[in-house]
């Protein structure tokens, strides 16, 4: 007869879940409701609570070459209802696929796995810096007689790690001197220059 919702005094509906409930489906439920020309039938309706965004995201990290890999960390954002790291069942696993003899440079830390029962993982990368290691580089002291040629001019080196050696770097320093043999009797410098590796300082 043209009725409508004003008609009635409306049915309440509520469920039993609220803004701290887990994920899953809950009932919504009618009660009450009256109208003089109808008699209400009810049928439940159904809320479901979805999971909600967590991001995890691998923490930078550094170390210098030859070193083992520091211990990796994850960091997490979305967290609500005051959870914290205990509400995810399996944490994601961080790797990379640097170890202690990789060069020097930038690998990524993954995130693989992990589950939440309430939370959906977007997992970040992180990166892993490797720098360089220090080398010490030494000439070693000679000596002879005036009027004579320069001796071999010779290089020690400490700091080498992984088993590296001299013939490991990408260029390898050089000694020299100033003196000659018409050089008079005296000391004078042995000098190092050049020399570059992209694992060493």
């Amino acid at each position: 007869n043209g009725d409508d919702e004003s008609a009635i005094t409306a049915p309440t509906a509520s469920t039993t879940a609220d803004a701290t409930t887990a994920v899953g489906t809950y009932d919504i439920t009618l009660s009450g409701g009256t109208a003089d020309n109808y008699s209400l039938i009810t049928n439940n309706g159904s809320l479901t609570i979805g999971k909600a965004t967590l991001t995890a995201t691998a923490e930078d990290k550094f170390k210098t070459y030859g070193e083992e890999n520091p211990a990796f960390t994850i960091t997490y954002s979305g967290f609500v209802n005051g959870d914290d790291e205990s509400a995810i069942l399996t944490p994601p696993t961080a790797s990379t696929t640097a170890d202690a003899t990789t060069g020097a440079g930038i690998y990524d830390i993954t995130l693989s796995g992990g589950t939440a029962n309430n939370y959906s993982l977007i997992t970040n990368n992180g990166s892993l810096t490797i720098g360089k290691a220090t080398l010490t580089v030494t000439p070693d002291d000679q000596t002879r007689a005036v009027g004579q040629e320069n001796p071999e001019l010779t290089l020690t080196y400490e700091g080498f790690v992984n088993g590296d050696t001299e013939a490991d770097l990408d260029v390898t320093p050089t000694a020299s001197t100033t003196a000659n043999n018409a050089t008079p009797a005296g000391t004078a410098l042995i000098t190092v220059g050049g020399g570059s590796d992209n694992n060493y300082d």
